[in-house]
């Protein structure tokens, strides 16, 4: 009798780690709002004027991704930009070098009409970022809500199902 051999192969693709198990929702009693992020993303306070909620999460090659929301007062009679027009404005900000306007739609959150574009920017500093911005007014308010990557579009495609879910899955009480 021979001896019989057992090979096992294994082949090793290149893969992204994504935090999309397990979900963590947050209620935000102050700003009277809830969201669901993935376990293992780190919720910081907000530094920036205006911001009220940060997630952030970085992967085992420590690329960046967060969602900030941003809450202002609504000035009297501003409008929602359209995406061309927010293009436009975020190109002129002095800190940035070039944007590049990779998409834009509409979208709802908590029943909320809400526009949004998906800008490739690269700042005067050297810094880059792929990131969804969300726009939408509610209760007097502009919220401006951020779903950010570092300026690998590899990565940002691979995590923008995650950011944009979150985003949808904020909820007004």
């Amino acid at each position: 009798m021979g001896r019989r051999h057992f090979v096992i192969v294994m082949l090793v693709i290149g893969t992204c780690t994504l935090p999309v198990a397990a979900k963590q929702e947050i209620h935000d009693t102050q700003h009277r709002f809830s969201i669901t992020v993935p376990d293992g993303w780190t919720i910081k306070p907000g530094v920036a004027s205006g911001t009220i909620f940060k997630a952030v999460y970085r992967d085992p090659k420590n690329r960046l991704a967060m969602i900030t929301i941003n809450k202002q007062p609504i000035r009297t009679g501003e409008k929602l930009p359209s995406p061309a027009g927010l293009h436009k404005t975020l190109s002129a900000m002095p800190f940035v070098a070039t944007t590049r306007l990779l998409d834009h739609g509409n979208a709802s959150i908590s029943g909320v009409p809400v526009v949004w574009i998906v800008l490739a920017t690269e700042y005067r500093t050297g810094f880059s970022k792929i990131e969804r911005r969300y726009l939408f007014y509610r209760d007097s308010y502009l919220y401006l809500v951020l779903a950010t990557t570092d300026a690998d579009q590899s990565y940002y495609s691979s995590l923008a199902p995650v950011l944009h879910s979150a985003v949808l899955s904020i909820v007004f009480r």
